[in-house]
Formats: C-alpha cells, structure tokens, sequence
C-alpha cells in the first residue's frame, strides 16, 4: 500500500491515464465513428452514407467530420457537407445544459426533388415508423421541459438547395447557392445582455439575393428582425405558383426591405 501512495507511482499512473484518454480520444473515437457509427446510420435510413474523414480532440473537445455524403439507392448524392465542426464547452459534463463554443457546417447540400407522383426524395431518409410499438405516455399536467441549450456561434458557409418539381405540368427548377447563415450567442436561457443574433444570406441566382437578420428567443417564441429581397426576378419565384393562374411572368424585378415582430402562435405585428 505504501508503495501504491509513493510520489513515483501516482506520477506514473496519471501518465498511464492520460496517455490512455489521450489514445482512445485522439484514435478510438474517429475508428469508432467511421467503422460503426456510420454503418449504423446507413441501417437506419435505408440509404448508403459516406463519410472520408473524422477527427475528435478529447482534451478541447472538439469533433471534426469531413467528406459526408447520403445517397439514393443510385449511389446519387441527396445531401450532406464538405465539414462539421462541433467544439462542446467543456462545462457541459458538469452542467445541467448543453453548450458549445461553435458548430460550423461547410458547403452543405441538399437535393430535393419531388417526383411526378408528388412524393419528395428527402421523405425517404425518414424510418417507417413501427405501428406495433406502444406510445409513451405522460401524466397529465405533466409538461416537458426542454434541456437549456447555449450556442456562442453557428455558421453555415457556402450552403447549396437543389430543387425540382416534376409534379407540374411545367417542371420547377431551383437553385439557391451560396447560403450563409450565421448565428451569435443562442440560448434558450433568457439573460440580459446576449446578443442572440441571427443572419442568414443566399443568391438564388446571379444578382438576386434573400436576406434576413434579427434576434429570436424560445421562452417565449418571439422573433425581431428585418427580411430583404434584393433584384430577385419575378419570373423566379413565378414559377413555383404558375400552375394556379392563367398567365405567365416574363420579367419584373423584386426588391423589398420589411421589418417584423412575430410572436408565435398568437399575432403579427407590423413595425413601419
């Protein structure tokens, strides 16, 4: 015993402990990731996914996945990203929260694409849901609560929207490249002094740009902010709706600029 207490030995353990972590975070967490968490995935949607590369950081925290694809049963790409960045606050082992530093999602794209049965691709990626498993109940009164959740960051860079209707008569085709969002100190924990901002930007086409920015809260749901579109063409967003009237756009130009305050669930109300 006295031996096991002696300076040397405790040294010798905390290293062994640490090179320990530091292997299983560094090299067993990515193996894990990659050799099972995606097969796992894959199982579950009914769709094959790829992912080239994931890296975890044990001591910051940090995960980074990069090269993740989701296909159709024709090896086509349905959605998925170029990186994911997840750097978790530290003081969420300890805390009754959620928190992170930053998320930051690259070049991520999604494919929609609805047949000329009206069905969505994306609706695929969804698990049939098992009719013989019993509903959970609650009792009555008895109200969920959310687990509080803090975000210092969130960006989406260079996001990319596919969309395409077959359904119509006239097959819709849209493209929204390049998305960007951003999002700064987002918590569901209501405190004096956060930011809580939001931004969001994409081109729909060459010149034609929708963006938004404001502040939204949870408790309550209640949202401030302001919406612009900018040299977006009429025949654009036309198409979307064509079907419903008896005559066609061939060219305008939109340009709006609209502040809001939404409360959900109860009223709009206009700011001038």
């Amino acid at each position: 015993m006295r031996r096991l207490l002696q300076p040397k030995v405790i040294i010798s353990i905390l290293v062994g402990l640490i090179a320990l972590y530091t292997l299983v975070g560094f090299v067993l967490v990515p193996y894990l990731i990659k050799a099972y968490g995606v097969p796992a995935v894959a199982e579950q949607i009914k769709h094959p996914v790829v992912l080239r590369e994931a890296a975890f950081n044990p001591f910051s925290l940090a995960l980074r996945l990069n090269g993740l694809e989701v296909c159709d049963q024709n090896q086509a790409a349905m959605l998925g990203f170029e990186e994911l960045f997840v750097d978790l606050r530290a003081i969420t082992l300890f805390a009754q929260k959620v928190a992170f530093n930053e998320i930051r999602l690259v070049m991520p794209f999604v494919v929609a694409k609805i047949d000329q049965e009206g069905k969505l691709s994306l609706r695929s990626l969804a698990p049939p849901a098992d009719e013989t498993a019993p509903k959970p109940t609650k009792p009555a009164g008895e109200s969920k609560k959310m687990m509080p959740l803090e975000i210092d960051l969130l960006e989406i860079e260079r996001g990319i929207l596919e969309y395409r209707d077959d359904s119509k008569p006239r097959p819709v085709l849209l493209d929204v490249v390049p998305i960007r969002f951003v999002l700064r100190d987002f918590s569901t924990i209501p405190s004096e002094g956060t930011e809580n901002a939001h931004a969001f930007k994409a081109e729909i086409d060459k010149g034609e740009t929708v963006a938004w920015e404001g502040t939204i809260s949870l408790e309550p749901v209640e949202s401030d902010g302001k919406l612009t579109l900018s040299g977006v063409k009429l025949e654009t967003l036309y198409q979307v709706v064509h079907d419903m009237f008896q005559f066609d756009i061939k060219q305008g130009v939109l340009d709006l600029s609209a502040s809001y305050h939404l409360i959900f669930g109860m009223r709009l109300l206009r700011q001038p």
